[in-house]
C-alpha cells in the first residue's frame, strides 16, 4: 500500500490524531486533500487538526470549506463551530453548532463545545442543559462531566461540583487535568483540613508518575553563580487576569544584573497587559501547543535555572512540565494558594502574613517566605476617580467576588451583617449573574441563610471600567471566606471602599487580611464571625471615617508595598539566588 493512498493516509491521520499527534494527522490530510479535494469529512478532519495545533484562522478556512461540500454533514458545522468558539466568535460559533445537532442530534462533542458557548456567554442553565444532553448520548463523555463541574462551581454549589469532578477521576483515572479540576474545586470547601489539602495533592503526583515515571532533575549550572540567573515564569495567565495584573510591576522591576527574566506564555490570546508584559521579558515564547515533554525540552535548551510556576491547578496549567523536572529549581507562587502536591516543585513562596506558623502543615513543597506581601498592584489607567458616596440614609454593602466562593457559611455571616445594620443592601456583582435561572438560585440560598432577597441587589456583568465605578454606590466591601478575594480586594481599596476580611489557616483565605496590614487597616480583620458582623455594623455606622477613607485610600495604596515592585523584585530574587545555591551544593 503505497504513502499516497487515500485510505492508508486516512488510517494514518486517524492514528496519529488519537496519539495527539496533530501535525501528522494533518500532515496525512493535506496530502489526503490534495487526492480528494472535494471530501467534506477530510476537510472537517483538517479543521480539528488545525484547531488543535492552534492554527484557528486556517482551521475556521477549512471548517467553512467543510460545510460547503457537505451542507447536510453534522460533524462539519460542529468543526467549525468550535474553531469560532476559540476565536471568541461565539455567535456565529452557536449558530454553527445549533446547525450541526438540528443535522444530527447525536454528535455528543458538539453539545459539549455548544455548552461551552454558553458558558462563554454566560448561559450557565443552557450550558448545563448542553453538557447533559451530551451525557444523553455518551454517559462516559469525560469532558461533559468536566464542564458541568465547572458551571457548578462557578454557582457556589461546591458539592455537585465535587461530584462532577470525582466522576471524571472514576472515568479516567490517570487523567492529570481532571485530577486538577478536582483539586481547585477542593479549594472552596471551608471543611478542607490540612492533611486532606495535602493528600488531594499528592493524587495528582500519583497519577502523573503512573503515566510519565518518575522526576529526572536537570542539574544546576554552576557558570550562574556569580552571573545573572535564568528565571523561567510560566503561566497561561500572562494577560488581563488577576496573574497579568499582579505580575505588570514585578516583571519590569528584575535587577537584569541578578536576573534574566524568560517567559513560557501557555495561552493562545494576547491583550494589551500581554504587550505590556513581553516588553520585559528577555526571552518571550507562547507555548499552548507545545506538549509538555517538548516545553521540558524547550526550557531545558534555554538554560533556565530557577522555573515559576504561576498556575497552581489553576486551568491552562503546565505542572507536567514541572513534574518532568524542567530546570534545577522549581517554585510555585502567585497562581495558586495552596500546594500542588508535585514531587518535582522544590518551594512554595508566599508572604509571611500568608503563611504564619504551621502553615508548613498544608504543603509538600518548602514553604519559603517573603519578607513582605506577595501583591504588588498596578491599578488599570481607566479606573475613575472615587466619588463620595451619594447621601442616602440606607447603607450598602458589597461583594464583587466569583459566586463560587460565597459559601453557606459566607451567606450565614453576610446575614448577621445585614441584621446588624437595619435597612441596609447588599449589592452581589459576578457575571454569573446574568443568568435568570442562577439568578434565582442565589436569591433561593440567600432566603435560606435569613436573608430577604428584597434586600439584596444582583448585577450582573460589565466592563472592568464600568465594575469599577459601580463601588461608587458601596459603603463596604464583603469579603468571602475561606476564599478571600486579592484582585478583588485591591480594586475595592482603589475605588475607596473598605473591606472586611476573617482569614482562617489557610493561606488562601489570608489574602485580604495581608493587603489590609500593609495600608495599616488591621482593625478590618476579624477574629470570628460576630467579630466580622461587628467591624462591619461599626464602619456602616461611622460615616467620617468611611468618607475619609474614600478619599484617601488611593494615597495610602501609592505609598505602600502594594505600589512597590522593586521591593517584591528583590525578595524573590533573593530566594532564588538561595535556592539554586542550596541546590548547587546538594
Amino acid at each position: 500500500m503505497s504513502t499516497g493512498d487515500p485510505a492508508a493516509l486516512a488510517a494514518r491521520a486517524r492514528a496519529c490524531a488519537e496519539g495527539g499527534d496533530h501535525a501528522g494527522a494533518l500532515a496525512a490530510l493535506d496530502a489526503l486533500a490534495r487526492s480528494t479535494p472535494l471530501d467534506p469529512v477530510v476537510q472537517t478532519n483538517r479543521c480539528l487538526s488545525l484547531a488543535a495545533l492552534g492554527q484557528l484562522e486556517a482551521a475556521v478556512a477549512a471548517g467553512a470549506r467543510a460545510t460547503e461540500l457537505g451542507p447536510t454533514l453534522g460533524a462539519a458545522h460542529g468543526a467549525l463551530g468550535s474553531a469560532l468558539r476559540h476565536l471568541a466568535r461565539l455567535p456565529e460559533a452557536l449558530a454553527c453548532l445549533d446547525r450541526a445537532l438540528a443535522l444530527d442530534a447525536a454528535l455528543a462533542d458538539a453539545h459539549v463545545n455548544r455548552g461551552l458557548v454558553l458558558q462563554e456567554m454566560g448561559r450557565v442553565a443552557e450550558a448545563l442543559a448542553a453538557h447533559r444532553r451530551a451525557l444523553a448520548v455518551r454517559p462516559d463523555l469525560v469532558e461533559a462531566w468536566t464542564n458541568i463541574g465547572i458551571c457548578l462551581q462557578g454557582i457556589g454549589d461546591a458539592d455537585g461540583a465535587a461530584a462532577a469532578f470525582e466522576r471524571t477521576l472514576e472515568l479516567r483515572p490517570g487523567d492529570v487535568d481532571a485530577c486538577s479540576n478536582w483539586l481547585m474545586g477542593l479549594q472552596y470547601d471551608p471543611a478542607l483540613s490540612a492533611r486532606r489539602l495535602r493528600d488531594a495533592a499528592r493524587r495528582w503526583n500519583v497519577v502523573h508518575r503512573q503515566r510519565h515515571g518518575a522526576v529526572v532533575r536537570t542539574r544546576p549550572s554552576p557558570r550562574r553563580v556569580d552571573g545573572p540567573l535564568r528565571v523561567g515564569y510560566v503561566s497561561a495567565d500572562l494577560r488581563a487576569h488577576p496573574v497579568g495584573w499582579f505580575l505588570a510591576d514585578v516583571l519590569p522591576a528584575h535587577d537584569p544584573s541578578a536576573v534574566e527574566v524568560h517567559c513560557y506564555a501557555s495561552q493562545r490570546t494576547r491583550d494589551t497587559m500581554t504587550e505590556s508584559l513581553m516588553r520585559c521579558a528577555h526571552g518571550w515564547s507562547f507555548v499552548a501547543d507545545l506538549s509538555d515533554a517538548a516545553l521540558t525540552e524547550r526550557i531545558r535548551a534555554d538554560g533556565i535555572d530557577v522555573l515559576v510556576d504561576l498556575s497552581g491547578h489553576t486551568a491552562g496549567n503546565r505542572l507536567g512540565v514541572f513534574a518532568r523536572g524542567a530546570a534545577p529549581v522549581q517554585v510555585s507562587w502567585l497562581g495558586y494558594f495552596a500546594t500542588t502536591g508535585v514531587d518535582g516543585m522544590d518551594a512554595a513562596l508566599l508572604g509571611a502574613d500568608q503563611a504564619p506558623p504551621g502553615a508548613e502543615a498544608f504543603f509538600t513543597e518548602t514553604l519559603v517566605r517573603l519578607d513582605r506581601n506577595q501583591f504588588v498592584y498596578r491599578p488599570p489607567d481607566y479606573a475613575p476617580d472615587p466619588r463620595p458616596a451619594p447621601a442616602r440614609r440606607a447603607i450598602t454593602f458589597g461583594s464583587f467576588n466569583n459566586l463560587a466562593k460565597v459559601s453557606p457559611e459566607v451567606l450565614v455571616a453576610w446575614a448577621r451583617v445585614l441584621d446588624a445594620v437595619p435597612a441596609s443592601w447588599l449589592v452581589l456583582k459576578w457575571r454569573g449573574l446574568d443568568d435568570a435561572w442562577v439568578a434565582e438560585r442565589v436569591r433561593r440560598q440567600l432566603a435560606g441563610a435569613g436573608i430577604d432577597p428584597r434586600r439584596v441587589e444582583l448585577r450582573g456583568a460589565s466592563s472592568h471600567e464600568r465594575m469599577l465605578a459601580d463601588y461608587d454606590g458601596i459603603d463596604v466591601a464583603l469579603d468571602p471566606f475561606p476564599f478571600s478575594g486579592a484582585l478583588t480586594t485591591c480594586e475595592a481599596l482603589w475605588m475607596g471602599v473598605p473591606v472586611v476580611t476573617l482569614p482562617w489557616q489557610r493561606p488562601v483565605s489570608r489574602q485580604t487580611m495581608a493587603i489590609l496590614r500593609d495600608l495599616g487597616l488591621d482593625d478590618l480583620v476579624a477574629r470570628n464571625v460576630d467579630d466580622y458582623a461587628a467591624i462591619a455594623a461599626q464602619l456602616a455606622d461611622d460615616a467620617p471615617r468611611r468618607h475619609a477613607l474614600r478619599l484617601e485610600l488611593r494615597a495610602r495604596i501609592e505609598a505602600s508595598p502594594l505600589r512597590d515592585g522593586a521591593s517584591l523584585a528583590r525578595s524573590l530574587e533573593s530566594r532564588y539566588r538561595m535556592l539554586h545555591a542550596a541546590r548547587l551544593s546538594a
